[in-house]
């Protein structure tokens, strides 16, 4: 059944002409509205353009919460290993077992292993952040096609 609107006419019509006339482009203007009304929602093509703008924005700060997530995994790492291999930590209880000439060859060890194990955080950090930024430019792209 079609949409039937019911109109009510008042006794409050104008009598002369020039109020007739404002009646009229009051009507026109509100009709002229309505009808930009209408056609922005049946404007399809600019639905989907503001939906895939605010989609790659919402991308946008997601890759940079994930890479300062990244980020920021990788500074407590590298702290974490910094604190748990610093000098002294464990090395006082060795020493003291070690013949005194020994004792620089301990160090040396110790450094060697630190400094190993600090260059692999530092790679795997690296990796994790490259990984990140890869899987950051394959959704952009992804995105970017039509």
């Amino acid at each position: 059944m079609p949409y039937r609107r019911e109109v009510t006419v008042s006794n409050d019509t104008p009598a002369n002409p020039a109020e007739i006339r404002a009646e009229i482009a009051r009507t026109r203007s509100d009709l002229a509205d309505t009808i930009e009304a209408l056609a922005a929602k049946l404007d399809v093509k600019a639905q989907i353009g503001s939906r895939v703008s605010t989609a790659k924005d919402r991308m946008r700060v997601r890759a940079a919460r994930a890479g300062n997530a990244v980020s920021d995994s990788a500074d407590r790492v590298r702290d974490r290993i910094a604190r748990q291999l610093s000098p002294g930590r464990h090395a006082s209880v060795v020493r003291d077992s070690l013949p005194p000439g020994d004792a620089e060859a301990f160090y040396d060890e110790q450094w060697r292993r630190q400094a190993r194990t600090q260059a692999i955080a530092a790679a795997g950090a690296a990796a994790v952040a490259l990984l990140a930024l890869a899987v950051w430019l394959v959704r952009r792209r992804r995105e970017d096609d039509p």
